[in-house]
């Protein structure tokens, strides 16, 4: 057995598929059509596809499962600008204003530079007004959050205060995707519908303390920078790979040494849905291809109040933004 194998036995071995509890998919198949697959680089099912395409196709796939599996659509980027005077009007948000979508198009010396923001989460579930940031790692990568990421969320929450925001992680074991990638569309998307291993669903405040984890000696997240932009130079915050492992097995424990109470969450684990179907039915036109999903298991982490967290989360944020009479 590799080392990888039994890191994958070890990781599986805590819940067994036949005894938890199958998650109900929002749709009942997966189909990546034609309109789709622009998101694709236009690669067809037959033809090869490049290391840099195959790594954006997968994080395609993953969106479209994370889509299918718990409920939602592609989200199309949001562009807006935050006015912290009208944010105070009854504690809620009621200052999105929408700007076109082709381009901030401002100034970089405008003053108003920092409150104007493009979020571009992948998934917007309209049923449960719930965001997803979907990514998909092989086991043994880091995951990354960015500054951006953060810095944006943080206004969408704002603006957004009765929607959820989401992070969903999907683990699989298929190296060297970025990097030595030989094969089709085709190809790729039976290895990650065989080899994903498992999965988690956890919440903004999660992604928060993980980024906020700016400890030297963390053993948890590990902080480095790059050249920025307008707003500095970009941090990354790497949370480590046996982390996201944690997080899967013991995410009470993981919750508690970020500074976060464990008992503000809930814990529930899943198994995914037998036979799920991912379904390609792109150029050239034909018979589609379907592949089927292995089973894994998903653990889900909810907020247990979410209106609770949100309302001191942006009282926190309106004093960061230099908003100091704050009436909630």
């Amino acid at each position: 057995m590799t080392k990888l194998e039994e890191r994958i036995k070890s990781l599986l071995e805590k819940y067994d598929l036949k005894t938890i509890k199958q998650l109900s998919p929002r749709q009942n198949s997966v189909l990546i059509s034609t309109p789709q697959q622009i998101l694709f680089h236009d690669s067809s099912l037959v033809a090869p596809i490049l290391e840099d395409k195959a790594a954006v196709s997968l994080g395609c796939f993953y969106e479209y499962l994370t889509a299918g599996i718990h409920g939602g659509k592609p989200c199309k980027p949001i562009h807006f600008r935050l006015n912290t005077e009208l944010l105070l009007i009854d504690g809620y948000a009621k200052t999105l204003q929408l700007l076109p979508s082709e381009g901030l198009g401002i100034d970089e010396d405008d003053e108003e530079i920092v409150t104007r923001f493009k979020a571009k989460p992948d998934i917007y579930d309209e049923l449960t007004g719930t965001y997803y940031e979907s990514k998909g790692l092989v086991l043994s990568n880091d995951c990354n959050l960015t500054s951006e990421q953060i810095r944006t969320y943080k206004a969408l929450q704002t603006i957004n205060q009765k929607e959820k925001i989401n992070f969903v992680i999907h683990r699989h074991s298929l190296p060297g995707i970025k990097s030595k990638w030989r094969g089709t569309l085709s190809d790729l998307v039976k290895s990650l519908s065989d080899k994903t291993v498992y999965s988690i669903v956890f919440p903004f405040s999660i992604a928060l303390a993980l980024y906020g984890h700016d400890n030297v000696n963390s053993e948890l997240v590990e902080s480095f920078y790059i050249p920025g932009d307008r707003h500095g130079p970009a941090r990354y915050a790497a949370v480590k790979d046996k982390v996201m492992d944690r997080l899967f097995l013991e995410p009470d424990k993981v919750i508690e040494e970020l500074n976060l109470n464990p008992k503000n969450y809930s814990y529930e684990v899943f198994r995914s849905p037998e036979k799920y179907q991912i379904i390609l039915d792109l150029f050239p036109p034909g018979e589609p291809v379907i592949h089927e999903m292995n089973s894994y298991p998903i653990m889900i982490i909810k907020q247990k109040n979410h209106d609770k967290w949100v309302r001191k989360f942006v009282r926190d944020y309106l004093k960061e933004l230099g908003v100091n009479d704050i009436p909630f």
